[in-house]
């Protein structure tokens, strides 16, 4: 306190005491330990070093990168002290096995490119600052003591993904995200994802995750894409929010496959019909569709349908901006248009071959609802149904 009260008073001298407090209520990069952590600094200058292969009698090393001469780095040491810091190299790849890293309870990867990351279960904590693109690996083993929740730590980054490699399924994933432009979760079972701490995203992505909640709020996220399979549970979700213009997509991982050669799973999901989509701006599912009796989108929402395998009783998109039908017209049951210029417009969207065009406008007229009929059977979209 007398320190902190000695340094206001010279920024009041000075006039910096605006700039003063700004800088104190910044997130700090250290606790009350940290100065008196015992520190190691390598200056890594090319892939030929040798680094250090026994650091346990310090509790951090930084290893920096700013003079290194190669585009990626692969460090690798036999034991670690307690908090391991790289620096400053376009790419580093770092695998956490019984060959490198033993123990450590850190790691923390700055102003660096591409990072690989191979996180072990001796790992409790994991930190990404002004990074490109991270991939974190995240190893586990079932025979571990270790029960720590994993806090994973992102600031400053264009891409994050996690993913699934021998989880310890008992333990958490905890985030701590700020201006993270997109975060992938591959393979990851959800029960054990601390989804509420999960902010500062733009974009976040599932890709094959199992056990999605009842209740599921990504209302904190610009776009949600979600790649599922058969078993991924999508179908017991009762509720999900997402926020106001959200662009969301929800579709299987493969086509349906009409010769039976790929196993049902890849594309046998249900979208659960009390998901509502009416605030999303951009919309795009697949899958199975049946169990909507009428599936409607508000005003001006861009639609497309991608590897629908069944539509639902009335596909309502009368109100929509944009809609693109990729596959499987003859699906279609009953669709609820404005006029024939929307039934015209989606066929043109959903084939880029003008006879397939035609094609697809014949096949939809005949199980169209038209909202506004005096403008559905103009003379000119007569002749451009003909081809005349």
């Amino acid at each position: 306190p007398d320190t902190f009260k000695m340094l206001y008073g010279l920024a009041c001298e000075g006039g910096y005491d605006v700039e003063f407090f700004n800088a104190f209520i910044k997130p700090k990069e250290y606790d009350k330990d940290y100065c008196n952590f015992k520190t190691l600094n390598v200056v890594c200058k090319n892939r030929h070093d040798e680094l250090p292969q026994d650091v346990r009698e310090y509790d951090r090393v930084v290893f920096y990168y700013s003079e290194y001469t190669e585009q990626r780095a692969y460090p690798s040491i036999k034991f670690a002290c307690k908090e391991c810091y790289f620096k400053d190299v376009p790419i580093i790849t770092v695998e956490q096995d019984s060959r490198s890293f033993i123990e450590a309870e850190k790691f923390k990867f700055s102003n660096i490119g591409g990072v690989e990351y191979t996180c072990d279960y001796s790992t409790n904590s994991v930190e990404f600052v002004d990074c490109t693109s991270v991939t974190c690996c995240i190893h586990g083993d079932r025979n571990s003591t270790n029960d720590k929740d994993l806090e994973v730590t992102a600031r400053n980054l264009e891409r994050l993904s996690l993913v699934e490699k021998y989880f310890k399924t008992d333990r958490f994933i905890k985030g701590n995200f700020d201006n993270v432009s997109r975060l992938s979760l591959y393979g990851l079972d959800l029960r054990y994802v601390d989804m509420s701490s999960i902010k500062g995203v733009k974009r976040i992505d599932f890709y094959d995750c199992t056990n999605f909640p009842e209740n599921l709020d990504l209302s904190a996220f610009d776009e949600v894409y979600m790649t599922c399979r058969g078993y991924s549970d999508i179908n017991q979700v009762k509720d999900i929010k997402f926020k106001d213009g959200a662009k969301v997509s929800i579709t299987p991982e493969a086509q349906p496959d009409p010769d039976g050669y790929d196993p049902p799973t890849y594309y046998n999901i249900k979208i659960p019909a009390c998901i509502d989509f009416s605030k999303c701006s951009e919309v795009i599912l697949g899958g199975s569709l049946e169990q909507y009796d009428t599936l409607s989108f508000s005003e001006g929402t861009k639609v497309e349908f991608e590897r629908v395998t069944k539509y639902p009783k009335v596909l309502d998109v009368s109100k929509c901006g944009e809609v693109t039908i990729n596959r499987y017209i003859d699906n279609v049951n009953e669709i609820i248009v404005r006029d024939m210029a929307q039934l015209e417009d989606i066929a043109k969207k959903s084939r880029t071959v003008e006879k397939e065009q035609k094609q697809v406008l014949s096949q939809l007229k005949k199980k169209a609802t038209f909202v506004n009929k005096e403008k559905s059977s103009g003379f000119l979209s007569k002749i451009w149904e003909r081809g005349e």
